[in-house]
């Protein structure tokens, strides 16, 4: 046997899943439910089941809300309506409440508990009511029999009173629970007497403005002085408009007394006396600071996914691009390094070879850092001396600068400052910053580079992520230049944002350096003045000097082979002709294909001879990588370079003591060294790869 429910409820929506979600609430609450997905089914179940409670949507095909409103009003009055709607508009609000709705709630409902409460309190109201009622219609008995019976006793006389108290508690408890309503839905009403300027408020419109109903006159100045400055003549305006027009709609901001700032949302109308005269205007406030503020960040929102974006578009392009350009840069620093052997008596030839190669390495960074920055690509980080490598780094800058800049170096050589990092990053840095200082300074100035240990000042934060023992490196690039505002200065750091003339800068160059430091466990800060030049100062953690060795200087003469076959698999002819022209000056025998399924044909041919495969991985038709592993799977360990120009590629599960991956662009040294390297440890029967540099 099962209790009987609290009160029959009538759902009117014309979205199964509200109705269901509703249905599905109110029926573990202990209520029975009845639901219609339109106005006139509701209606028709309305008629014959007679709910003690409708909820009603306003918006729904052929008969919406407000008409079954009409509907319920005429034909049961005192059965409660509740409108639940997702229109949010006030003037919906009014028109319900207007044609007889009790209630009114805006969907989605976040919280069932808010529509369980409106259920229980409309409930309770209507028991009031019907309790109301009943006591009228007890009273008036009770009244008639008195007119009959002059003779009735002081208890009936009390009886009446009492039942006459006990319908005015029910109507305050009535007002109350209005009252509670306007406060949930931040909604406050007036009226204003437009003969005797006479202001009245509601409970919450007190509230919306900071005011205490105690102690607050309500006059039309007082009113007005409660409106932001930049609002009041548009309220003004609006107060006038009104008049004529007989009703407008508004947002404004009021200032509340701690100077807190609030927006509203309202609407004001117009009425008249009998004789057609106007004669007051009235209207409600809603509070809609929170809707301002989410549009307001979802607004930032949109711009950030904006950048994000574009992040996304520079990884994307670089990624696509890398491949090709480093495919350049390998032709250009393999002909660099020819070059330079046939002109090895010439100083300043020579110097102009050096150059270019180093613009290939730093060119080549660029292309990293920039996949780095939008793809969040790892960097290749080893034991470096950032003395030297900035000083040699400055010594090439002095050939880029004008000569109206002084560079002036101060950089601690001893003892040397070693830091985990990326070499060609750290290059891209420097670069960067003398750039843009350069451009700060068009007629001239000094351009500082400072390298110290640094002190417990300049650590701050860093300290906290090491060891107590942890030592950090100063790094200061500084200038003589045009400096920033302050306001430049917060967005300095920002993605797209550059203080240069349209068309002079992209706003990538400082984002990638903030990003390539703290990707290298480390911060930077700015100070500038405008007018006063600008100072950029990284710091960095160290290493300690003994857990590294300082290289060797690349060799310049690389062994000669004895003739052995190299299969070479090179789609680019430019790349192909480098590689093909230095191999066989250092004395080994080439065969040469364009691609996938040549290599495999090659191989078959002659795998007897073959002594080194080098296969370029994006190959047509079959990869470089597919080749290999086919060649593989014939139980072939014959030793193997794999090149590829493409930087976010990871092959370290491919590259085994019998595989090298060589990354564009490189030098032709470097592909003679692990030629050689790996052709002899391959003849002593075993590869140490970790012993080339």
């Amino acid at each position: 046997m099962t209790d009987r429910p609290l009160a029959t409820i009538l759902t009117i929506d014309d979205e199964a899943v509200i109705r269901q979600s509703i249905s599905l609430f109110l029926e573990n609450h202990g209520y029975a439910v009845l639901s219609a997905g339109d106005g006139r089914s509701g209606l028709e179940v309305f008629r014959n089941e007679k709910p003690d409670v409708v909820l009603v949507d306003l918006r729904m095909p052929e008969m919406d809300g407000l008409d079954v409103l009409d509907v319920l009003a005429k034909e049961r009055p005192d059965t409660p309506a509740i409108v639940v709607s997702g229109t949010g508009m006030i003037a919906d609000a009014v028109g319900a409440l207007r044609r007889g709705a009790w209630d009114y709630l805006l969907k989605p409902i976040e919280d069932m508990a808010v529509l369980l409460h409106a259920v229980e309190r409309v409930l309770e109201r209507s028991r009031l009511i019907r309790e109301n009622q009943a006591y009228q219609q007890d009273l008036e008995e009770q009244v008639a029999k008195r007119t009959a019976r002059l003779e009735a006793t002081n208890r009936e006389l009390a009886h009446e009173i009492e039942v006459r108290e006990q319908a005015e508690a029910a109507l305050r408890k009535s007002e109350k629970l209005l009252s509670k309503a306007e406060e949930i839905a931040h909604l406050g009403s007036w009226e204003m007497d437009l003969r005797s300027d006479r202001l009245s408020w509601s409970a919450e419109l007190y509230r919306l403005f900071g005011l205490d109903p105690k102690t607050a006159s309500l006059a039309p100045e007082q009113m007005l002085d409660r409106i932001h400055p930049e609002d009041r003549a548009y309220y003004s305006h609006l107060m006038e408009l009104v008049k004529t027009e007989g009703s407008v709609e508004f947002e404004y901001r009021l200032v509340q007394p701690d100077g807190t700032i609030r927006w509203v949302w309202g609407q004001a109308e117009t009425s008249c006396d009998e004789a057609g005269e106007l004669a007051r205007v009235y209207g409600t406030m809603q509070d809609i600071t929170d809707r301002k503020r989410a549009e307001e960040e979802k607004v930032e929102l949109q711009k950030q996914l904006h950048q994000a974006q574009k992040m996304e578009a520079i990884g994307q392009l670089a990624g696509g691009v890398a491949h090709d350009f480093n495919n350049m840069l390998t032709v250009i620093v393999g002909n660099a390094q020819f070059l330079r052997r046939k002109v090895a008596d010439d100083e300043a030839s020579r110097t102009s070879l050096e150059m270019i190669e180093n613009a290939v390495q730093q060119a080549a960074g660029v292309t990293r850092s920039l996949l780095t920055f939008g793809r969040k690509l790892p960097t290749e980080k080893k034991p470096v001396n950032l003395c030297r490598l900035i000083d040699e780094s400055t010594r090439m800058l002095r050939r880029v600068l004008p000569a109206s800049v002084e560079l002036v170096t101060e950089i601690c050589t001893e003892p040397p400052i070693w830091v985990s990092a990326d070499p060609t990053q750290l290059q891209q840095v420097l670069m960067n910053l003398a750039i843009n200082a350069r451009d700060a300074m068009p007629a001239g100035g000094t351009l500082r580079v400072q390298i110290a240990p640094a002190g417990p000042d300049d650590v701050g934060e860093l300290a906290e992520a090491v060891t107590p023992a942890a030592s950090f490196v100063r790094w200061v690039v500084s200038d003589t230049g045009t400096g920033f505002s302050p306001e430049a200065q917060s967005h300095l750091f920002e993605p797209f944002f550059t203080t240069k003339p349209r068309g002079q800068g992209t706003g990538l160059g400082l984002s990638i350096i903030h990003g390539i430091v703290k990707d290298h466990g480390g911060r930077v800060e700015v100070h500038s003045e405008p007018g006063h030049g600008a100072t950029f100062m990284m710091v960095l953690p160290c290493i300690e000097p003994t857990s590294v060795e300082e290289p060797a200087g690349a060799p310049t003469d690389v062994a000669r082979g004895s003739g052995e076959m190299i299969l070479l698999a090179e789609d680019d002819k430019y790349v192909r002709a480098i590689m093909v022209s230095t191999l066989r000056m250092l004395g080994y025998n080439l065969l040469c294909v364009e691609d996938g399924p040549a290599a495999i044909e090659a191989y078959q041919r002659n795998r007897r001879r073959i002594r080194l495969f080098i296969f370029d991985l994006d190959l047509p038709g079959r990869s470089g990588l597919a080749c290999l592993r086919e060649i593989r799977a014939d139980s072939v360990d014959t030793p193997a370079i794999l090149v590829t120009g493409d930087v976010e590629m990871d092959l370290t599960e491919e590259c085994d003591h019998h595989t090298h991956l060589l990354r564009k662009p490189f030098p032709m040294a470097e592909l003679g060294q692990w030629v050689d390297r790996l052709l002899r440890e391959r003849r002593e029967g075993q590869v140490d790869v970790s012993s080339i540099p």
